[in-house]
């Protein structure tokens, strides 16, 4: 096999393996991926980029993942949008693995490494990436993760690949770059700093100065698209300069600390902190190879700290750092296989090269190994929890969307927190977000992601027919398959899950309108579901499964709604 062709067949291999592991969580559901299938759905539709009619709320933080599910939308329709999104992630995942393998195999043999020891990194790389348990599962999320991260390595790759060109106004990586600031905001400072240190890093070939700086100009496009971006947000959402979801969201989830949360996310793809000592040792030895790729390994790690500035979110894998990993392990494969070459030198100078080969071979595959084996126990926590669940939503959710329709009259509104699913199934409902993402009022109250603090008059005040909290207790065996007996909790136990269920359930203007009155018989000793939602003065409790603590939507009516009917 000639030697281009058994590189290719290399790269391959990484693909099936990610193929593979991402369908171990092919049942992954993530609500906030319905909040941008709704918004889509109403573009598509002839509603405009709205969540609820004539409210000029922009809830999402990726334009064109939103564009995409809108066209999809209009093609295939409201039930086969969820599928295709998820299709797309993956595929997404596919290619980002293959042009991390490509990217990495390039950077080596640009630094003057030897065809079998560049293919080796490239395969080690596409390997550590594709075993990744947290790239596996967000690339199934039905969100911008993946796609997000394919145009980042793309980028990189194209500017290594056109880094010897005559210059030009810009490079192919510019529309790879404009593509990432539309996926995700923080893609534009991303762009910027792996644009100047692509030039950094390429001065020493090119001697002219207006040349060495070309790479700055592959910013353009990328200008040009964020003035787009900022012009129809102005002229849409009503003269708002940032989505609504940044306002929601900065200052992070408060569940979770930002060391943790970053430590949690970079550490165990990499081989904790002895594999990155390791790794930054090999390029530290070859200052060529760490020239060459600095560019991904400096946007990978700034785009991995942002979280310790902007804050956490609540996803399992620390998902906001997801898309960073594949720039990471580029530089972590050249890392380790520099050394490898290092520990080698003497069998390459007594011209053993096939020695040499087997040699890298056997430290690539073991390493990637390494890092599969060594992740297993999150592999197998978080195929529980998406699991899990998807169960939940079914039962929860989605259970609870096909209530509100026998309930709720099209035009009605109601409140609540998870309000993807429960908003893309009932489109013909006004949904008032209790947590802020798609509420300028709320998203802009004080407080962190799903911890704001406003007054509960707020939403009292919106009238919504039915108005559901998150209750939720400790589960006493929460590393257990959960079983139907467990789902009722005592009612002693059950506490609202976050700041503003509690605020608003003890409101007096909440409970003169919402509690249900006492039941003629006192409810009944027993565990059951009833008996908590007659305790809760609730209408109904929908039961949502989760691995790790009882979470229960609690359905609040309001009474003077329960006695018209």
């Amino acid at each position: 096999m000639r030697p281009d062709r058994r590189a290719a067949a290399l790269d391959l291999l990484p693909v099936a393996l990610f193929g593979v592991h991402a369908a171990l969580f092919r049942t992954l559901l993530i609500d906030d991926a319905y909040i941008l299938y709704r918004y889509a759905a109403s573009w598509a539709t002839g509603g405009g980029p709205f969540f609820n009619p004539g409210e000029a709320v922009e809830g999402y933080s990726s334009p064109l993942w939103v564009i995409l599910a809108a066209l999809l939308h209009r093609i295939a329709g409201h039930a086969a949008l969820p599928l295709l999104m998820k299709g797309a992630g993956a595929l997404a995942g596919a290619v980002t693995v293959l042009l991390a393998a490509r990217l990495t195999r390039t950077l080596a043999a640009r630094a003057g490494w030897e065809r079998p020891a560049a293919a080796w990194a490239g395969l080690l790389a596409g390997c550590v990436l594709a075993l990744s348990p947290a790239f596996a599962m967000h690339a199934m999320n039905g969100l911008e993760t993946a796609p997000y991260a394919a145009c980042l390595v793309l980028a990189a790759l194209l500017h290594v690949r056109t880094g010897a060109l005559p210059t030009r106004r810009w490079s192919a990586a510019a529309w790879a770059l404009a593509a990432a600031s539309l996926l995700r905001p923080e893609g534009v400072a991303i762009a910027a700093l792996l644009c100047l240190i692509q030039a950094l890093a390429i001065a020493p070939d090119r001697p002219a100065a207006a040349s060495r700086w070309r790479p700055l100009a592959d910013l353009g496009p990328v200008a040009a698209v964020l003035a787009l971006v900022a012009l129809h947000r102005w002229l849409v959402y009503e003269g708002a300069w940032l989505p609504n979801t940044y306002h929601a969201k900065i200052g992070g989830f408060w569940g979770i600390g930002r060391g943790p949360y970053v430590a949690a996310g970079l550490l165990p793809p990499l081989l904790g902190i002895p594999g990155i000592a390791l790794a930054l040792v090999g390029l530290l030895r070859a200052p060529r190879l760490a020239r060459r790729a600095a560019p991904a390994v400096a946007a990978g790690l700034a785009g991995a700290l942002l979280p310790l500035v902007l804050g956490s979110d609540w996803m399992p894998g620390a998902r906001l750092l997801v898309p960073y990993l594949s720039l990471l392990v580029v530089g972590a494969a050249l890392g380790w296989l520099s050394c490898a070459r290092w520990a080698t030198a003497p069998l390459r100078s007594r011209g053993l090269a096939r020695s040499v080969a087997a040699a890298l071979a056997l430290t690539a595959l073991a390493t990637a190994a390494t890092a599969g084996f060594s992740q297993r126990a999150d592999r197998a926590s978080w195929r529980h929890y998406a699991a899990v669940r998807a169960r939940g939503y079914s039962a929860g959710h989605d259970a609870l969307a096909h209530w509100l329709g026998e309930h709720t009259t099209p035009g009605d509104t109601i409140a609540l927190m998870d309000v993807g699913l429960v908003g893309y199934r009932r489109m013909d409902l006004n949904i008032v977000d209790l947590a802020g993402l798609t509420d300028r009022g709320i998203g802009r109250s004080p407080g962190g992601s799903l911890g704001k603090r406003y007054d509960p008059a707020y939403v009292l005040d919106r009238d919504p027919t039915h108005l559901i909290l998150v209750f939720t207790a400790p589960r006493p065996r929460p590393d257990f398959a959960v079983r139907r007996a467990e789902l009722a909790p005592a009612l002693a136990d059950l506490e609202p899950l976050l700041p503003h269920a509690r605020t608003i359930y003890q409101h007096p203007g909440f409970r003169a309108r919402y509690l249900a009155p006492p039941a003629a018989s006192p409810p009944s000793a027993e565990r059951s579901i009833e008996a908590l939602a007659a305790g809760l003065g609730a209408a109904r409790i929908f039961v949502h499964d989760h691995p790790w603590r009882h979470y229960l939507l609690a359905v609040f009516e309001r009474q003077s709604k329960g006695q018209e009917r």
